[in-house]
């Protein structure tokens, strides 16, 4: 049986994680810096409605993909990272209620940081083959759920009765979203509108 002073600390740093992931779905995905190419461009599967991630997400079931086979893919990409990182928080939250699958706490932000690698690498993607020159806009939205998901991989890792077990599986699942983040933004970013 774990202190009940640990559990407490890991629950409290679990909720600051999920706030800032909160926080973070309403900031934008893509900087405004030397001007936002990924809301101006009709190709593109942003626009100005759904720079943040929770109007992505809001638009993620209401419409068609976007035509054309690359821009189809960076849409349903864009789709599935938001999904991945509201799904990953809202259960990450669940799991803190529950004592007995409080280990998988980690494993879920894990699935989130690789939402947010996913979301990194769509609007990565899109700004290099939408640019005249190579640029990498990032917005807050990135940081902040990034940060907030890594906060709640630490407050699982207090609140498990086997911390490394949780963590070690969040951080594979980290890595793997950072693999297939940059083959998707590689793939994005060769193709010309």
């Amino acid at each position: 049986m774990l202190p009940l002073r640990r559990r407490l600390l890991g629950a409290l740093i679990v909720l600051l994680g999920a706030g800032l992931v909160t926080a973070g779905f309403f900031l934008d995905a893509e900087s405004d810096a030397g001007g936002a190419l990924l809301c101006r461009l009709p190709c593109s599967p942003f626009d100005i409605s759904r720079r943040s991630p929770a109007g992505i997400l809001h638009h993620a079931f209401d419409h068609a993909l976007a035509g054309g086979r690359t821009n189809g893919f960076a849409d349903a990409s864009l789709r599935a990272a938001v999904i991945i990182m509201a799904a990953s928080a809202l259960v990450a939250l669940v799991l803190t209620a529950s004592p007995l699958l409080r280990g998988f706490i980690g494993t879920a932000a894990g699935m989130g940081l690789l939402g947010v690698a996913l979301l990194a690498a769509v609007v990565s993607g899109e700004s290099a083959r939408q640019a005249p020159s190579l640029r990498v806009a990032l917005g807050r939205a990135v940081v902040v759920c990034g940060a907030g998901f890594a906060v709640m991989m630490v407050g699982g890792g207090l609140r498990a009765l086997r911390p490394l077990a949780g963590v070690a599986s969040g951080l594979v699942l980290a890595a793997a979203g950072a693999g297939l983040g940059m083959v998707v933004a590689l793939f994005l970013g060769s193709h010309r509108p």
